[in-house]
Parts: C-alpha cells; sequence; structure tokens
C-alpha cells in the first residue's frame, strides 16, 4: 500500500521538473522527459512495477512524461581454481539522461542502494532518487545514504521508529537525503474503508480516494498529504 504513497510524492517531483523544464530554469542532464524506474534486485521486480503503474496513473494520460523499467541482475560464476564464486551485476535497461527511482522495500544497511546508484552514475542516468516502504538504517545505513554524492535524495514511510545510537527512539530530523512520508492517511482510508463496507481491495489495488486531489504543499516537502480537515468531506462525498 505504501507504494502508492510514494508513487503521488514522485509524482509531484516530476509535475514541479516539467515546469521548470518547460521554462529553461533547470539546468539538469535529461536527454527528454523519461522516467525510469529501477529494481535494485530481481526481487524488487514486482514492487517496481507496481510503483510504476501507480505512477503513470498519478502522472495521467496525457503527461509528457514517459515511464519505464529497469532492473539489476546478478549472476555468479565459479572458476575451478578458486573455492568462492564471483556475484556478478547487470544493468537490464536505458537509463541514460532520464530520471531514476530505485524502487525497495526497506534500506537497511544502504549497500544496495549504494551499489545500485553506482550502476545507474556509470551508465548515464540524468537524476537518482530513491524509494523504500521502510527505512531501518542499521550499521549507519542512513549515512551510507547520506554520503552517497549521486544520489539526490531517498523516500521512506514512517512504519519503523528512528532511533539514536542509545536505542531511544527520537523524531527524525526533516533534513539532508532523507525524506520521510506519514501513512496515517492511508490507515485512514482503511478505518472508513472497514467502518463503511468499502472492499478493502479498493485500498490495495486503486488510487486512494484523494489520489485526484492536489496534494498539500509543504516546506521542506516532508508528508505532502491532505490533513484531516480535507479529508473529512471527502469521504462524506463518497458515502
Amino acid at each position: 500500500m505504501s507504494v502508492g504513497v510514494g508513487a503521488a510524492y514522485f509524482s509531484e517531483i516530476i509535475q514541479e521538473l516539467s515546469i521548470e523544464m518547460n521554462r529553461d530554469l533547470l539546468k539538469s542532464d535529461f536527454d527528454s522527459k523519461r522516467v525510469v524506474v529501477v529494481a535494485p534486485q530481481e526481487g524488487q521486480v514486482a514492487r517496481a512495477t507496481q510503483f510504476k503503474e501507480k505512477l503513470e496513473g498519478f502522472l495521467g494520460e496525457f503527461s509528457d512524461w514517459t515511464v519505464q523499467m529497469a532492473f539489476i541482475s546478478r549472476s555468479s560464476t565459479k572458476d575451478r581454481d578458486k573455492a568462492e564464486e564471483e556475484t556478478h551485476k547487470h544493468l537490464i535497461g536505458d537509463v541514460k539522461g532520464s530520471f531514476c527511482i530505485l524502487v525497495d522495500d526497506i534500506i537497511d544497511t544502504g549497500s544496495t542502494m549504494a551499489n545500485a546508484v553506482k550502476m545507474l552514475r556509470a551508465a548515464g542516468a540524468g537524476k537518482i532518487t530513491g524509494f523504500a516502504s521502510h527505512g531501518r538504517f542499521s550499521q549507519g545505513g542512513d549515512k551510507v545514504i547520506e554520503n552517497l554524492e549521486e544520489l539526490q535524495f531517498v523516500v521512506i514511510t514512517n512504519t519503523l521508529p528512528h532511533r539514536d545510537e542509545e536505542g531511544n527512539i527520537i523524531a527524525r530530523k526533516q533534513s539532508g537525503k532523507i525524506r520521510e512520508l506519514t501513512l496515517a492517511p492511508l490507515f485512514a482510508e482503511a478505518i472508513y474503508c472497514l467502518h463503511n463496507g468499502v472492499p478493502f481491495s479498493d485500498l490495495l489495488y486503486n488510487e486512494p480516494f484523494f489520489g485526484n486531489v492536489k496534494l498539500a504543499p509543504a516546506e521542506p516537502r516532508i508528508n505532502p498529504f491532505l490533513d484531516a480537515d480535507t479529508l473529512d468531506p471527502l469521504y462524506k462525498a463518497k458515502m
């Protein structure tokens, strides 16, 4: 479900980029208005595909941006003279000059994201961003992300608490390259579905009820979703 939240956020980022590019205010490495959703490993292809479909829905059929897919494949070879296998990674898909979004389920140590970012940059990606449903950040994973020069930013949701070095739960500082979105509106919709007999599948597979409503602006762009006062009349309209 969090994939839809991430796709909604990136749709606004892309639309803002489009406005700036049309006004010639943005100097970038873009060859064209092309978004490539990238799975950093083969196990995340299904999630990345779902993200791509949601993003296309939010951008709309009349958008001048195209959304494509790519993924990183891993293969292993074993030399007869060596006991250990050698692992090789290959980028499948064209990312040159594109706006790339790495989509993963969780960021832990940050090594998967870091390796993927390096491969995308080597392949000529124009801008590299990321999305993960969960941000665990163990073993200094958050510092690994912050130190990735080629990465513009990564978006996570607030499914896991942020802890200090002593293990205490603290509020995440909304700065740097890690941007956190709240899932509160999504849970609000789930509660609405349960109390009003709306099929839960509508929430799981379709756009949120507020999907066609302009997301509330935020400075910095953190948790840019509708507040309770805005959601309530929307829900009443559905009854």
